[in-house]
């Protein structure tokens, strides 16, 4: 196999694996659950929380949502917030916002040059 698919060739360890899962009976390929700390936090109430108050700190989303501080951070990574200017706010643009980037760069050739730049810059010691 390695002289076939090279690097993307799987190890003897994960073609063992996979052969006594399915000589077992169990064809299906969908991940199994693993240990750890299940994600129980309602996003949806966190996405409310945030949009009430977008200037609450990760810690006081914590508390008010009794959570920890950790899993919080992952939910609000999970519903695509970051953290700008002292607010949460969304980590992708809006088509308004798009659309106002863009008609703003097509706009720009269009403005009257009446000064360099050079002129307008302000130096100080």
């Amino acid at each position: 196999m390695k002289e076939v698919y090279k690097e993307d060739a799987l190890v003897k360890s994960i073609i063992c694996k996979w052969h006594s899962k399915f000589a077992s009976g169990d064809y299906s390929i969908e991940d199994e659950d693993r240990p750890g700390r299940s994600m129980k936090l309602d996003l949806n109430v966190l996405r409310s929380q945030v949009e009430v108050d977008p200037y609450q700190t990760t810690p006081e989303l914590a508390v008010s949502l009794g959570e920890s501080q950790p899993t919080v951070v992952r939910g609000l990574k999970s519903i695509g917030k970051v953290r700008k200017l002292g607010q949460w706010v969304p980590h992708a643009l809006k088509q308004y916002d798009m659309n106002h980037r863009a008609d703003m760069a097509l706009s720009l050739p269009t403005v009257e040059r009446t000064h360099t730049w050079l002129e307008q810059l302000v130096i100080g010691d």
